[in-house]
């Protein structure tokens, strides 16, 4: 039935076929809506009937008239095709159209164009009329040509399956319905949309409504009971933007997003349990052009994150090579193709491109829109609302190990948390939001799990073969090496401990701001700081190890950072794949954010079925994205898995390196010349190497690194530059000051290898001091591979052999990437440690000189490297520059030994006569020395250059060698004496009865002080004079103290002098001097002087009270004296310059008389001036009468008459009388008669 209403000549939806007839508007098909056309797969015509049913002939041609009187209660019954255009159906009540069963097109088709139509009812006509049939009429043309329901018509209604009755009017053309989070019609979104980096969800619905307003729409069903969507893929009537520039046409449907079911196939059901007719498929490119593909967050009117100025961009998923699915092996890249789509209405080859169920064609979407970056839906111009549901996928993994600063101590502000730790630096296919990390995310730590509670995540552990960054990726490989990591922590060190025991294990850094390519010049010069780096939206760095606390308040110019973590097993990652996680709170930025797509999705995921086809294309078509390995960037070192070790002694580069000697360099010293070891001092390999034949770097102490075979020169020199150690892995606690506390239980050491301890270990250090390591000196870089061991006590000397052993269990001192040290047994220390001065004696005034020796050195027998035929001895090696610039050392005369013949036997072996060692020497000097210059001068060995045997390099040196061959080092200086022999000497002591001239000239006063005087428990004066070497008196500037005591201990005995050279001297010091004594005699008492006698100062007296409580009868008082900085004492034999001993005297009690008075000396010279003593001991106050008498009671002289109180008073009488006259010789009386008391005493006066 053809109902053409439209006027001759006018522009006609109707033609005849003639050609030039006119076309479609939109998609410019000739002839596109004619009744005749070639292409239609129904026959347009039938014939005519010629008879009635009662058989009368039926006339040529009918005309009549259709009115709304005249059609309502009517049936027109239509047995072929059913084709109106410009007509009016209108009827005042309901009225009946009966078409075929059109279900399939190829039958017959109802199209209806510029129609009003009302009340209408569809039916079925003929045997369709029975069972399972659907009469449809296709009104929902375009424009002027869409058909117009005026009312009480009967709207077609489906059900989802589709199969049952259903007629009606359609009124409404397939749409493309734009993303919508809240028209949910399944497990998905409805609407259209990326999933895939090369797969669009289309869903169609019959625009009656707003999407973005309603909250449900009609579903358009799109015709494919012949396979029309595949057809229409095939022609090219569906494109998309294609880099950007080109227009092409998607080359696959499917009707899951998985693309496994392909929409020819009509048993399975889509998301919607479409089997046929589909509202919901699925477009996908070319999957042998990666560069059809688009970025995961392309949208339709964007490419995605195309922006590089963060350095990053964002890309596709990449993919492995998949023959079945046609694939071709690509690595992630960003790519320009935009996923918008282009539907034709029809193509010049394609009469039926896209339409529903009911027949009508699908909108027209072609051609660019007049705001391309707004999101279009209109028809007419192309479909610009994809939305974005691709998920981010995990596109790379690197792993490296980030730079170190290289004077962390001196650079502090530049010294970052993240410093020279390895790192894996994840990458996603677009920006994400990673749980609760900000974008801009510096140094957090990492948690154990990573969920709603936890949401940070990043921990690294093995479970069972694999290595999983928690939340993030599992990484596996089946090549070699196996993939390892144990990882550990100390909490509550400094900073907070996390609340949750399992985060309590778990100290990795987390950053989202940081430096791409960072380089060293970067870090040094403060661009890597935090303020400077970019934030990295796509991205996020996992630092093992790496999280750091600090900085620490009162030490961030050195111990910035505090690293909890620490690593006890690790291998490198890279080659291994890295398989993303499932994990919901990893997201893009999407309008609708999607979670990131884990390495393989359930079955359930995106309506993967098993569809048609082998199961291994079923697979890849849903997970296919390329394999993540992880790699190693070019611009960054890889991961520190070499463990740090103690650094094997190797002499030279002749020398073996799979032969290294069982010595370690570990080096005793003795900082403070006392000859005991008081720090070991260690490097350590930060890398520990294989020790085997051909290993490409090879060290050699005291040298260098060795490249390859070349044994010419260290390519790089010593001291070791390569990797370091971390200081602050020893720390223990902070004090709230700031103090720090180091562990160094860890160490244990000790003389004997079977026999080591951790009792005398007090801290740990960062220097090192040993020429050993660097020929220039002191070696003082925070976190380079040097580091010291303190010791406390005299317990080692520097002559002992050493061993260390380790527990990392107790120790944990790391490496830079905080690979801890591991544990070791006792390794033997090298001996490479010179020898010093320690103590010596110059007796001024004399022309001797006498040193102590930290090692036994060689006296006699010498060796010049460069005069192999000869010897010198020791004299010829030393030198005292005196202001001339002359040496004053007379190299002339051998130096001697003091030590005794059996211990020099012990000390030099057999098998070398021709040598002498000994651990002390006398020398002889050209001239006596001045005060000033016993102050000032120093003894040091001559300067040689010579070539060193370990380092093969020229040095400076001295030939002062010990036993093991070491040389004192050239800088090496100690002062002339550390004790002033013959600079004070002790004129007297006068405790006020034995004063000077009691007994007579030079006699009373006590002036010997080798212990053989005696003085009273009494206020005692001693006279000092300080001798200034010269004849004339000079001026003496310098303090002088006296320090005194009484019958000193033991324990404060010179023990370090005696037990080194097996004396017994007994000089004791307030203080200690390292090289001397172990314990300062903290009990001496000190004075100062109580007066200077002359102008020069060099007559100075002091003053011991009686009241010291020491001060006693019995005791024996030893002194000595401190001038400067100089202690000063005696030489207990003056003919053995090591006998160094204080000045003595005892201190004795006058025997009481009766009647309390008691006289002393009562015979005296009166021509010379002797004196007679009194001691008067007064019982109480009273009156005191003292008087001498002749022998016939004249009184000679009243030595006192006057009232005084208890207590004791000494009085004396030198024979003379009133005049000052001496007495005639003979016997005289004195009387004393005072309270309780009337005493006599009988004096003797002679003349001689």
């Amino acid at each position: 039935m053809l109902l053409n209403g439209n006027p001759a000549g006018s522009p006609s939806m109707y033609d005849d076929g003639t050609p030039g007839t006119a076309a479609d508007g939109n998609s410019g098909v000739a002839g596109l809506f004619a009744y005749h056309h070639a292409d239609r797969t129904a026959a347009p015509n039938a014939a005519f009937e010629t008879a009635y049913p009662d058989g009368t002939a039926m006339a040529a041609s009918y005309s009549g008239a259709i009115t709304e009187e005249t059609l309502a209660g009517k049936t027109i019954t239509v047995h072929g095709n059913f084709y109106a255009n410009g007509v009016d159906l209108l009827a005042s009540s309901a009225w009946t159209l009966s078409i075929p069963d059109n279900d399939l097109a190829t039958n017959s088709f109802a199209e209806a164009y510029r129609l009003n139509v009302s009340n209408c009812t569809v039916a079925v006509s003929g045997a369709g009329a029975t069972g399972t049939y659907h009469a449809w009429i296709a009104a929902g043309g375009e424009g002027t040509g869409a058909a117009n329901d005026a009312g009480g018509n009967v709207p077609v209604s489906t059900s989802a399956d589709g199969k049952t009755v259903s007629t009606g009017w359609s009124f409404r053309r397939p749409r493309l319905l734009a993303e919508n989070a809240s028209l949910a019609t399944g497990a998905q979104l409805s609407g259209t949309y990326t999933v895939f980096d090369d797969v669009i969800r289309v869903e169609f619905y019959d625009g009656a409504v707003s999407p973005a307003a309603a909250t449900a729409v009609n579903t358009k069903r799109i015709e494919n009971s012949n396979n029309e969507i595949e057809k229409a893929v095939a022609a090219g009537a569906l494109t998309f933007n294609h880099n950007g520039t080109a227009r092409t046409a998607f080359t696959g449907v499917f009707k899951d997003a998985a693309c496994t079911v392909p929409t020819s196939d009509t048993t399975t059901p889509n998301e919607r349990g479409e089997t046929v007719d589909l509202s919901v498929f699925y477009l996908r490119t070319n999957p042998a052009d990666a560069t059809q593909r688009w970025n995961t967050d392309a949208t339709g009117t964007s490419a995605g994150d195309r922006d590089a100025s963060d350095g990053t961009t964002s890309t596709d998923r990449g993919r492995e090579a998949d023959s079945l699915a046609g694939y071709l092996a690509a690595a992630p890249e960003t790519r320009s193709s935009i996923p918008d789509i282009e539907i034709a209405r029809a193509l010049e080859s394609l009469y039926e491109s896209l339409r529903d169920e009911f027949k009508n064609r699908v909108a027209h979407y072609e051609g660019a829109t007049a705001t391309p970056g707004i999101p279009n839906t209109a028809e007419g111009k192309r479909f610009t609302a994809t939305g974005d549901r691709a998920r981010p996928a995990l596109v790379e993994v690197k792993a490296a190990q980030d730079l170190h600063v290289a004077d962390p101590k001196n650079n502090a502000s530049n010294y970052l948390p993240w410093d020279a730790h390895n790192y894996f630096e994840l990458r996603w296919s677009e920006a994400v939001d990673i749980g609760s990390l900000a974008d801009d995310a510096w140094n957090v730590r990492s948690t154990y799990d990573f969920d709603s509670t936890t949401p940070v995540g990043g921990d690294t552990r093995m479970v069972g073969e694999e290595l999983l960054a928690s939340g993030f990726f599992r990484a596996t490989r089946t090549d070699t090496p196996n993939l390892a990591l144990t990882m550990g922590v100390r909490n509550d060190i400094v900073g907070t401990t996390p609340d949750d025991a399992n985060d309590q294990k778990s100290a990795n850094g987390l950053y989202r701001k940081f430096d791409l390519e960072p380089t060293q010049s970067e870090l040094e010069n403060g661009q890597l700081v935090q303020a400077n780096v970019p934030a990295q939206s796509h991205r996020l760095r996992v630092y093992v190890a790496g999280y750091a606390e600090g900085p620490l308040a009162a030490n961030a110019s050195s111990w910035k950072w505090f690293w909890p973590g620490y690593i006890d097993e690790i291998a490198n990652p890279a080659g291994a794949l890295a398989q993303a996680e499932s994990n919901p709170l990893i997201r893009d930025r999407a309008a609708h954010p999607n979670i990131v797509e884990p390495y393989e999705d359930d079955d359930a995921v995106y309506g993967k079925a098993a569809g048609p086809g082998p199961a291994p294309s079923l697979l890849a078509n849903t997970t296919n994205k390329a394999d993540i390995r992880i790699v190693e960037p070019s611009y960054a070192p890889s991961w520190d898995t070499t463990f740090p070790d103690i650094a094997r002694y190797r002499k030279n580069a002749a020398a073996e390196w799979t032969a290294a000697e069982d010595l370690f360099e570990i080096s005793p010293v003795d900082t403070n010349g006392d000859g005991f070891i008081d720090r070991l001092e260690f490097h350590i390999l930060d890398d520990k190497p294989l020790y085997t034949e051909g290993e490409a770097w090879q060290w050699v102490s005291r040298q260098g690194w060795y490249a390859g075979s070349d044994r010419t020169a260290p390519t790089e020199a010593a001291p070791d530059k390569r990797g370091g150690i971390r200081a602050a892995s020893m720390l223990k606690a902070v004090a709230p000051d700031g103090t720090l506390e180091m562990t160094v239980d860890g160490f244990k050491a000790g003389k004997d290898s079977t026999d080591l301890t951790t009792a005398f270990n007090t801290s740990f250090g960062t220097s090192v001091t040993d020429s050993f390591f660097d020929k220039n000196g002191v070696i003082n870089v925070l976190e380079d591979p040097y580091f010291s061991l303190y010791t406390t006590g005299l317990n080692w000397r520097v002559t002992d052999p050493m061993f260390v052993s380790y527990d990392q269990n107790k120790g944990f001192l790391t490496d830079l990437a905080g690979l801890r040290i591991q544990s070791h047994g006792a390794r033997k220390a090298i001996d490479k440690t010179p020898p010093r001065f320690t103590f010596t004696i110059q007796p001024m005034g004399t022309m001797e000189l006498y040193m102590v020796f930290s090692k036994p050195v060689i006296l006699k027998g010498i060796k010049d490297p460069e005069l192999p035929d000869t010897t010198i001895d020791l004299q010829k090696c030393l030198e005292i520059i005196d202001g001339t610039g002359g040496n004053i050392v007379d190299q002339t005369v051998a130096a001697q030994s003091k030590m005794t013949k059996d211990q020099i036997k012990q000390l030099n072996p057999e098998d070398e006569p021709d040598k002498l060692y000994s651990k002390d020497a006398v020398i002889k000097l050209t001239r006596p020395l001045t005060l000033q210059e016993i102050q000032t001068l120093a003894l040091a060995p001559q300067k040689k250059e010579r070539v060193d045997e370990d380092s093969n390099m020229i040095l400076n040196v001295s030939l002062v060698e010990d036993e093991m061959g070491n040389r004192m080092q050239a800088t090496e200086t100690h002062r002339v004496t550390d004790i002033g022999i013959n600079v004070v000497d002790p004129l007297y002591a006068s405790d006020g009865v034995n004063t000077d001239g009691t007994f007579g000239a030079g006699e009373g006063a006590l002036r010997i002080f080798d212990g053989s005087g005696r003085l009273l428990d009494r206020d005692i004066t001693i006279g000092t004079r300080i001798n200034p070497g010269v004849d004339a008196p000079t001026l003496t500037p310098d303090d002088l103290q006296l320090f005194f005591d009484a019958n000193p201990t033991k324990d404060v005995m010179p023990t370090v002098y005696n037990d080194w050279l097996g004396r017994n001297a007994e000089l004791w010091l307030p203080s200690i001097l390292p090289s001397f004594n172990a314990n300062a005699n903290f009990a001496a008492r000190s004075e100062s002087p109580k007066a200077t006698v002359d102008e020069n100062r060099n007559l100075r007296n002091f003053i011991i009270s009686a009241n010291d409580p020491e001060l006693e009868m019995g005791n024996e008082i030893q002194f000595l004296f401190k001038y400067g900085d100089l202690y000063c004492a005696r030489l207990k034999d003056p003919a053995d310059i090591t006998s160094v001993d204080p000045w003595r005297f005892d201190i004795s009690g006058i025997r009481m008389q009766r009647g309390g008075v008691t006289i002393l000396n009562n015979v005296i010279d009166s021509l010379k001036k002797e004196k007679t003593l009194l001691t008067i001991d007064m019982p109480k106050s009273g009156n005191l009468v003292i008087q001498v008498f002749t022998m016939d009671g004249n009184i000679v002289r009243t030595l006192e008459r006057n009232k005084k109180g208890a207590g004791t008073y000494t009085y004396s009488w030198d024979g003379t009388n009133l005049s000052g006259n001496p007495v005639a010789r003979g016997m005289y009386f004195i009387r004393v008669i005072g309270p309780e008391m009337d005493e006599i005493r009988k004096v003797l006066v002679v003349k001689e």
